[in-house]
């Protein structure tokens, strides 16, 4: 028996499994509330793309939100005299507002920038990590530019204290470090930039594959979303040449 025919078996015995499981469940589904039922399977549609709705953070009011400030809700008015108005104006326990049409809006333009197959759930997987980082990304910025519950952070700098022994007695020792933030968002573009490589690196495989089937021809969508890829990591490159910025404020820091 051919390796491929036995791949079609094992498939054929995953996806029979899978379905048996499946239906369990549909029984189990048919004995709740049909709005009950509808927030599942709307749940079951997003996690077939990958989507994952538990990526922004969870809304616990205006009172214990420490982005209120950033939030669209309140108004401009409702902020500056610290009055965010009834819970009820929020959706409590529910993804946040800003940070949800923030991932949908990174999707969005991801499949649209990178020319990407909603069917493909390895590229869709992908996009949703980009989406993640660029989230993350902007709640540090948020951090940055109000700054933590210490007030720390606006100038990417943190003051931290602690006690240090010299004989019998104890001093408190200043110091200034570079806020966490300021890693955070160097280490999420790193992974940004890895994830753009290996979603380049899988159409890569991709082409390869279908051109030594005959399958494509050298001007095919696979190749063109490629070099839709490619130009994304040079844009991108550009954009971070010449910073230096983190060089440069920890030179500032040793000169102080």
């Amino acid at each position: 028996m051919s390796e491929q025919k036995e791949l079609a078996i094992r498939q054929e015995q995953l996806l029979l499994g899978l379905g048996q499981e499946e239906s369990a469940y549909m029984d189990f589904l048919q004995n709740l509330k049909p709005e009950k039922r509808q927030r599942i399977t709307n749940s079951l549609n997003a996690m077939k793309h990958g989507l994952h709705a538990v990526a922004p953070l969870t809304c616990q009011g205006p009172a214990r939100c420490p982005f209120i400030n950033h939030c669209p809700i309140p108004s401009v008015e409702q902020k500056q005299e610290q009055s965010y108005g009834p819970t009820t104006d929020y959706p409590m326990m529910m993804p946040c507002v800003l940070e949800t049409m923030y991932q949908r809006q990174k999707i969005v333009e991801y499949v649209q920038h990178l020319d990407v197959d909603p069917d493909n759930p390895i590229e869709i997987a992908i996009v949703n990590e980009l989406a993640i980082i660029d989230l993350h990304k902007n709640r540090a910025l948020m951090i940055q530019s109000e700054g933590d519950r210490d007030g720390d952070g606006r100038d990417f700098l943190r003051q931290d204290e602690g006690w240090q022994e010299a004989g019998d007695e104890a001093h408190l020792v200043k110091s200034t470090t570079l806020h966490p933030t300021f890693d955070v968002l160097d280490r999420l573009e790193k992974r940004r930039e890895r994830l753009l490589e290996r979603l380049m690196e899988t159409r890569a495989s991709k082409a390869n594959f279908d051109l030594k089937r005959g399958a494509v021809k050298e001007d095919s969508n696979v190749l063109k979303e490629i070099a839709a890829v490619r130009r994304y990591l040079e844009e991108a490159s550009t954009r971070t040449q010449g910073t230096g910025a983190k060089e440069d404020l920890q030179a500032i820091m040793v000169d102080d």
